[in-house]
């Protein structure tokens, strides 16, 4: 063992060092999804709010009656950070191994990494996405208060959303009124639900 470590280049040294760790970490949590371990949430380092453009860019489809969700993109979680550096590792000692310079091996390294870890992120993020959306029961958004997200209309004369969290989810979904008008930002309670698609709501005094 001891020869085989002494055989490494030093350079190529530093990509096995994060390259044992990571693995391990990475087949750690592989083995934990597969048996349903996992509580379905990742830690976040950094949450990076890619919903409110990806809604604006039509990405995730138009905005329907039952609500759309307000999951958010994590980029920087443990999970995509593992990723990056087992991927990144070990394509730094490949890349090495093909007598790549150095600079070559750590752009490579980087790279692979950033890109795998995004292709992870963004599989987490619409799993959770369809997840939540198949389980949601519009009726349970009844009796709870939410915040007016677009203006809803006076006495029923169109329809407007607001932000509610429903089954722990904020959600952004439809809503009407028959009271006066709903200006952005005020609160309200959801009342009942109309024809299975809207919510109606009244202003909280």
């Amino acid at each position: 063992m001891i020869e085989w470590w002494n055989g490494i280049p030093v350079f190529e040294r530093f990509f096995w060092i994060v390259a044992f760790p990571s693995s391990v970490i990475f087949v750690i949590q592989t083995i934990m999804t597969l048996l349903g371990i996992e509580n379905g949430h990742d830690f976040e380092v950094h949450n990076l709010d890619m919903s409110q453009d990806l809604h604006e860019h039509n990405i995730l489809g138009n905005e329907n009656s039952l609500g759309i969700l307000d999951v958010k993109f994590k980029l920087f979680t443990i999970r995509s950070i593992t990723v990056f550096f087992t991927v990144s590792s070990w394509a730094g000692i490949v890349a090495e191994r093909h007598g790549k310079e150095h600079l070559t091996s750590l752009l490579i390294a980087m790279s692979l990494g950033f890109i795998m870890m995004l292709v992870v992120s963004f599989i987490y993020y619409f799993v959770q996405k369809l997840t939540e959306e198949g389980n949601m029961d519009i009726n349970n958004a009844i009796g709870k208060e939410g915040e007016v997200y677009l203006t809803i209309p006076k006495q029923g004369e169109g329809s407007g959303k607001i932000q509610v969290v429903v089954q722990g989810v904020l959600r952004t979904m439809d809503a009407v009124t028959y009271g006066e008008k709903l200006a952005t930002g005020e609160k309200v309670i959801v009342i009942k639900v109309v024809d299975n698609q809207l919510l109606l709501v009244e202003k909280i005094n």
